[in-house]
């Protein structure tokens, strides 16, 4: 990818991009019915990255419930007759009205990052397929501040890969042009192909895990802050 040296907008992906779930939670939820202590919490974080990555490798289009969360437990390391239980246990937990919330990691290079992009002129927003609480998990996170537009899937009705929610996107951000928007997302299937296809010219797939090594379509990126690398002097 070329220096960009004009841009409207940086849009982010937020789950596993911008937060990413509590490993020590989710070992303190599952410990009471799964034998999970060898296992580190890091690696529970992991796998759903790896999940995902298996779903993209597969091209799957639709997968239920049970095939993700037995792929998660296949890639941790835990019996598959668990896949059920330890769904249920997570989604209830993030399901409740009020209190922690279990995806409240905060990537690292956020906060700089969407500083450097603000004091630039650089609109920031995220497009999320959520639950309708993610203005909430942006203040929990301390972002609202540096958030232009927050499009929530639940709350809009519409859910990637499907363009509208990226026309939503660029619509609230007042962009001029899309394809002076950049867009940051971690799965093939929802984020990046259709971002492209959408007409985002500058999309960076996010792959912290460095799994994705065949897929040389896209810019690829290891860290956030490397996007600082592909901006040019003057924007």
């Amino acid at each position: 990818m070329k220096k960009i040296n004009k841009i409207e907008a940086v849009f982010f992906d937020a789950g596993l991009v911008i937060l990413s779930p509590n490993g020590d939670k989710i070992k303190e939820l599952l410990s009471e019915n799964i034998d999970i202590a060898n296992i580190d919490s890091h690696d529970l974080v992991d796998a759903y990255t790896r999940t995902i990555h298996k779903r993209d490798q597969m091209e799957l289009v639709d997968y239920s419930d049970e095939w993700f969360w037995t792929t998660w437990c296949n890639e941790v390391g835990v019996p598959e007759e668990s896949a059920l239980i330890i769904r249920d246990i997570l989604v209830n937990y993030d399901k409740k009205t009020s209190g922690e919330r279990l995806w409240n990691i905060l990537n690292p290079d956020v906060k700089e990052l969407f500083g450097y992009l603000k004091s630039n002129g650089v609109k920031v927003g995220i497009i999320s397929n959520s639950d309708g609480r993610l203005d909430d998990d942006l203040k929990l996170a301390g972002l609202t501040a540096f958030i232009d537009v927050a499009i929530d899937s639940e709350k809009v009705g519409v859910s990637k890969p499907n363009h509208k929610i990226f026309e939503i996107a660029c619509e609230k951000a007042r962009i001029q042009d899309k394809n002076n928007v950049c867009f940051v997302g971690d799965e093939l299937r929802n984020d990046i192909i259709p971002s492209c296809s959408f007409g985002f010219d500058n999309v960076f797939h996010y792959d912290r895990l460095g799994i994705y090594e065949d897929s040389t379509e896209y810019t690829r990126i290891r860290k956030l802050k490397d996007i600082k690398n592909y901006i040019g002097d003057e924007l």
